[in-house]
């Protein structure tokens, strides 16, 4: 049914090197016990297709002072080849002078899978001289995010994202300023408000799959994208497809290109230096800020309540009674919409791909589905009972979660696990190595959406699932994203079958978001239903 499977003579263990054979038969057996990051190990497939990430052979690790431990660290729950040293967190090794950073820019993915593979529940690696931490447990994490939220900020892993959403913008801001604008956000996207949003989700998916021919090949990236895009565009602005959305997918298409390259380049160059790609960035963001600022005042020239999440904005006050001001709305239409867009779209191709991987939980969902809705469109008034489609849309952000790294960085002194991090420590959270982790995650390269019945989901750490992150910074819009793939998994489920082009090799690799290398499909229209 599609994806070429990964050859069977992979390797994932260590190169041998001039090393003694008896640190070879330690590496060896190191890599053997703790390798259930990659997918490889083992016989393939493990009973069902897994979902792998895209590995690197491990290498030799070392371990460096580059921080203090205030006490002995405890890692009886890490793999067994990841012990620490008293006043130590074990770093991966890499290359002198730029560490890790040629992998970082190769395959961000397999950099920190390795990190997790051969130290555990804390690591570390180096950006050229910049050492980074990466906690991967949901205990440490909960400690980091939830319970010193205040001593950690984004700080500068955010920063190509400023001249792109603007400097209001409440994902590229900290402190009091995020806290206020968070709390003038949240009654937008309430739980209770969510209903409204249902019909234009539902209405923008039908639309997309009537434009799909019964025998069509597609790119599933970019029909997801544009389910997305539609729904983005309904819901944030009232408006259906048209110049004014395609005006704004060629501007985000540019500027996602440079956001992807400022991330992952080794030197950074200003954004106002001329260069052919800046010039078309600035161009693109000018374009989008314009196109934002009409929107805002047009809305605030007729004054009308059009039930949108801009209308809402607009209506917020802050505790001394002030509005947003023409700014603040303008970065914040631009933020929800790119974020909103692309992170959905994402999610969504990747669901399709697992379940064409997998046609027997296809079916059970598609069953799902009629038994409840007879044939009708789904409403919000029926997720409920849609409880199968919810289970996969979890199962599949547990495995390919759109933000697969989340940087932060500490405002002062952190005690972290029984380490102290010092000010300006960067640190990465990574929620696709956490999602990895056996003892949350049984099989955890397995597709197996009953990992989320309400029975099985209170057996774990509440931070061990971080799809939309935790804490101050967690997503605002998680339970729009969750009733949004719900109702368009829905839809898609009634009209179409999911069937992948065969002999694609489909691997995730991580730019922005966690994105599929190859997305490409068969439409196949059911035949069982008028």
């Amino acid at each position: 049914m599609g994806g070429r499977r990964p050859p069977r003579t992979a390797r994932c263990w260590p190169r041998r090197s001039s090393r003694s054979a008896s640190a070879w038969r330690r590496s060896w057996t190191g890599s053997a016990t703790s390798c259930a990051s990659c997918p490889r190990r083992g016989r393939w497939p493990p009973t069902s297709r897994p979902a792998w990430p895209s590995p690197s052979p491990c290498t030799s690790t070392a371990t460096t002072r580059f921080l203090t431990s205030t006490e002995p660290s405890d890692m009886s729950s890490a793999t067994p080849s990841a012990p620490v040293a008293s006043g130590t967190i074990k770093q991966i090794s890499g290359l002198p002078l730029l560490g890790n950073a040629l992998e970082f820019q190769k395959d961000r993915l397999a950099l920190l899978c390795r990190v997790a593979r051969e130290c555990g529940e804390i690591g570390g690696f180096r950006l050229g001289p910049v050492p980074v931490v990466m906690p991967n447990s949901a205990e440490l994490i909960e400690q980091l995010l939830i319970d010193k939220g205040d001593e950690i900020h984004r700080g500068r892993f955010f920063d190509a994202f400023i001249p792109v959403l603007g400097t209001h913008s409440i994902l590229t801001r900290d402190g009091e300023y995020h806290r206020q604008q968070r709390k003038l956000h949240m009654p937008a996207f309430a739980p209770r408000r969510l209903p409204r949003y249902a019909e234009a989700m539902v209405r923008c998916t039908r639309q997309v799959l009537d434009g799909l021919q019964d025998g069509q090949e597609v790119d599933m990236e970019h029909v997801m994208g544009r389910v997305a895009r539609l729904i983005a565009a309904a819901t944030l602005f009232s408006i259906d497809e048209g110049p004014l959305v395609s005006h704004f997918q060629k501007a985000i298409s540019v500027v996602e290109a440079y956001v992807a390259h400022a991330m992952s380049s080794l030197v950074q160059i200003p954004l106002s230096w001329p260069t052919p790609a800046n010039q078309r960035a600035r161009a693109a963001i000018s374009e989008l800020r314009r196109r934002a600022e009409e929107i805002v005042a047009e809305y605030r020239k007729h004054g009308e309540d059009k039930g949108d999440l801009l209308s809402m904005l607009l209506q917020a006050r802050d505790e001394n009674g002030e509005a947003l001001s023409d700014e603040q709305l303008r970065d914040h239409a631009v933020t929800i919409y790119i974020a909103g867009q692309e992170t959905t779209a994402v999610a969504l191709t990747w669901m399709a791909i697992l379940l064409a991987w997998h046609p027997e939980i296809q079916a059970r969902a598609r069953q799902q589905v009629d038994e409840v809705l007879q044939g009708r469109e789904p409403t919000a008034e029926d997720l409920p009972r849609l409880s199968y489609l919810l289970q996969i849309v979890k199962e599949t952000l547990r495995l390919y979660p759109p933000a697969a790294a989340i940087g932060r960085e500490t405002l002062e002194e952190v005690e972290l696990g029984g380490y102290r991090l010092p000010a300006k420590q960067f640190i990465m959270i990574s929620p696709y190595t956490l999602h990895r982790v056996a003892r949350y995650y049984p099989e955890p390269e397995r597709f197996i959406p009953e990992r989320f019945r309400p029975e099985e989901e209170k057996q774990r750490p509440r931070n061990a699932f971080l799809p939309f992150a935790t804490g101050v910074h967690t997503c605002m819009g998680n339970h729009f994203a969750l009733m949004e793939m719900q109702l368009s998994l829905a839809s898609m489920l009634q009209k179409i079958h999911f069937e992948l082009v065969p002999g694609q090799d489909i691997r995730p690799k991580l730019l922005i978001t966690v994105k599929a290398s190859s997305a490409r499909f068969i439409i196949r229209h059911r035949t069982d239903v008028s």
